[in-house]
């Protein structure tokens, strides 16, 4: 198989065979052009990676969100990470037994003078007060707020193609859209400066979850059972899923900080 590949280790008095399983990781990340992941939920996956000693490697290939689910369709060794759960994809992938990250609910976050409340539904933003709202096609950001937006998809902005997410993160500081749909934690994460977010609020959608989990995700084909196999190994291990919660420890404030660590606790041990 193309994708097993075989090497030899070399140990002092022995010689054994060791085997690590290839897959295709769909991401914004190449390895080629920067040392150090960008967002949080790479690093945390490369630090699973790592506790496979070997047994699991990416081939990182870039790809836009609706290309990336196309792949995972039409090419058995194709993985993705940090993907909500959904009926609908449930059904089309095989997914991690345990998620690896936690964020709380998705955001309207905005860049327009208008005094919003701190709550408020998509369709109230589109049609009661007018704001161009921006979504990147292909991306799942639950399964209540897809179906929002799939009633207002002839009124919403969609953007596609590779990076389309951290485009439209770039486009809302520009002042090119009114208002995008994103985790806090991810555009504080990309616009740590805060005079970079003047005129920036955050507000709660009416209807979404108070948490989105993200799981490791692959085709459903032999070498994706053998990726999600591998994966869930490392996860069953106590001291890694220590480490997951108290990595989401600073991604957050406080409140929410303990609120989502509390969560993917919960998430550890009803599994």
């Amino acid at each position: 198989m193309k994708y097993l590949i075989r090497s030899v280790c070399f140990l002092v008095f022995f010689v054994s065979n060791c085997y690590a399983l290839v897959i295709d990781l769909a991401s914004d990340y190449d390895p080629s052009k920067s040392n150090e992941p960008t967002d949080a939920a790479m690093v945390m996956l490369l630090k699973i990676q790592n506790n496979l000693d070997g047994k699991l490697i990416f081939n990182h290939i870039p790809a836009s969100r609706i290309r990336e689910w196309r792949e995972l369709d039409s090419h058995p060794t194709t993985c993705l990470y940090n993907k909500a759960k959904t009926p609908e994809r449930a059904k089309q992938a095989l997914y991690s037994r345990y998620p690896f990250t936690a964020f709380p609910a998705n955001r309207i976050i905005v860049n327009n003078p208008l005094s919003l409340p701190e709550s408020l539904s998509i369709e109230e933003l589109v049609t009661k007060h007018g704001l161009q709202l921006g979504v990147a096609k292909g991306r799942s950001y639950g399964h209540e707020i897809d179906r929002m937006l799939l009633t207002l998809k002839d009124r919403i902005f969609i953007n596609e193609g590779a990076n389309s997410a951290a485009r439209l993160r770039k486009m809302l500081l520009q002042g090119k859209l009114d208002a995008i749909i994103e985790y806090g934690p991810v555009f504080n994460y990309d616009f740590p400066d805060r005079s970079q977010q003047k005129g920036i609020t955050f507000h709660k959608i009416k209807g979404a979850p108070e948490a989105t989990f993200g799981y490791f995700v692959c085709a459903n084909s032999e070498v994706g059972r053998q990726a999600i196999f591998l994966f869930n190994q490392a996860m069953n291990n106590k001291q890694l899923q220590q480490e997951i919660i108290d990595f989401h420890k600073n991604l957050f404030f406080e409140q929410e900080s303990n609120f989502i660590r509390q969560s993917l606790s919960t998430q550890f041990l009803v599994q």
